[in-house]
């Protein structure tokens, strides 16, 4: 995004990866502090809209955790989901995919 996209009064969607391993902190031993990571698609539109997910050098695949357009008390679709793969996500509301970890071996 560019200075002039946050401006834009169209804007109607966010996608956030929170990568678990860029965290630069280090802990009390001074091993860097690692994490999952996560993928957050917000929709702010009246109508579903279609997100591309990350290139597979983030990870092999990822999993829904949340689905805020899922009835409450549902469990989300636990699909598996690849990376670089699209993943729809409906009108006004967030999903969650835990995306593990491009480090992880398990």
């Amino acid at each position: 995004m560019n200075e002039e996209d946050w401006d834009s009064g169209f804007g109607k969607a966010i996608g956030v990866y929170l990568n678990g391993d860029g965290i630069p902190d280090r802990d009390q031993r001074g091993q860097l502090v690692k994490d999952d990571s996560f993928i957050m698609l917000f929709d702010a539109h009246h109508e579903a809209i279609e997100f591309d997910l990350p290139p597979e050098q983030f990870g092999p695949a990822c999993t829904p955790i949340i689905d805020t357009a899922v009835n409450s008390g549902a469990p989300p679709n636990n699909n598996v989901l690849d990376f670089g793969a699209s993943v729809k996500v409906e009108a006004r509301s967030l999903a969650v995919l835990g995306a593990g970890s491009p480090s992880s071996t398990d």
